[in-house]
């Protein structure tokens, strides 16, 4: 019977040397550094694919195949693509981190780390500090198309 589901079983010798326990590791860490943090479910809507595959590539049963899928999962996460393509071993000879390289953001990480802070509070004031700092990004904006217009008028 079929389910209209394709599975394709990838020996490590078709790509580099990394197996699915280094994308594994990977791709956990790169889905829980997100900030806020992403759901698998939430990673699989993005990603338009199901939670089973987020499921599958975080316990190390299945890697990514196709590029693309793999470009949109770094973009979703904000991962450099080459970085993201050696993890899953679609980068011949190059090899495989162990982690995602991210930038720590301070801010969010003392939020993060407060042990007084219980999950949904972490989140609602990740979600504050993110509100706060989109209206900064769009107030500077303004003001820059502001200073251009005025030296424009000079």
């Amino acid at each position: 019977m079929s389910y209209g589901v394709r599975v394709r079983n990838t020996h490590d010798g078709e790509r580099n040397s990394s197996g699915p326990g280094a994308w594994a590791t990977f791709a956990k860490l790169a889905r829980e550094a997100a900030v806020p943090t992403v759901s698998q479910s939430e990673l699989a809507r993005r990603l338009d694919t199901d939670r089973t595959t987020i499921w599958r590539w975080e316990h190390g049963k299945q890697k990514p195949d196709d590029p693309e899928i793999v470009a949109r999962f770094a973009a979703a996460l904000g991962l450099d693509l080459d970085e993201t393509l050696a993890a899953a071993g679609l980068r011949p000879g190059v090899a495989a981190p162990e982690a995602p390289t991210v930038d720590v953001d301070e801010e969010i990480e003392l939020v993060r780390t407060d042990q007084r802070l219980d999950p949904d509070m972490k989140r609602r004031i990740i979600a504050l500090i993110l509100e706060r700092r989109e209206r900064e990004r769009s107030a500077a904006i303004e003001e820059t198309k502001r200073l251009i217009e005025l030296f424009r008028r000079t």
